[in-house]
């Protein structure tokens, strides 16, 4: 006798036919002959083989879950860095724009005394000060005359 692609599998399954054991195991039999049952010995080497198999799985998982847990304390650790580093551009960015605001009201005050300043430059008149007022006398052209020739 032979047997052909035969195998146990563990599945989960709700039909009480199939569990086996008291730790509630259940096993599902597939066979593809009919004439050569899987035997008792081969159904009891599959369930001893079942809790390494069980206990190989449960530690990769564990180990698993350690992975995940060390990413996720990284992320978090990366997370309070990015929040410090926003923080300070954040407070940079108010300083910055205090001091835009303060440049522009002086670029606006040296502006408007620049426009003043060109106003003078643009106009024929002059003006002397320092001398006592009336005593310029009637003509006025001659008078400033005479102290621009004594004083120059």
């Amino acid at each position: 006798m032979r047997r052909q692609n035969t195998s146990l599998n563990l599945i989960s399954s709700s039909n009480p036919k199939r569990q086996l054991g008291t730790n509630n195991q259940k096993a599902e039999i597939i066979t593809t002959s009919e004439d050569d049952p899987i035997s008792l010995k081969d159904i009891m080497a599959a369930i001893q083989g079942a809790p390494g198999a069980l206990e190989s799985k449960i530690n990769s998982v564990v180990t698993e879950v350690a992975l995940k847990t060390a990413d996720f304390q990284n992320l978090g650790a990366r997370v309070k860095e990015a929040e410090g580093s926003l923080k300070e551009i954040k407070d940079d960015s108010a300083t910055l724009k205090a001091q835009v605001l303060e440049l522009k009201a002086t670029t606006a005050s040296l502006e408007a005394e620049v426009e003043e300043l060109k106003g003078h430059s643009h106009s024929n008149n002059t003006r002397i000060t320092g001398v006592p007022k009336k005593t310029e006398g009637p003509a006025v052209n001659f008078f400033v005359e005479d102290l621009t020739l004594k004083h120059l």
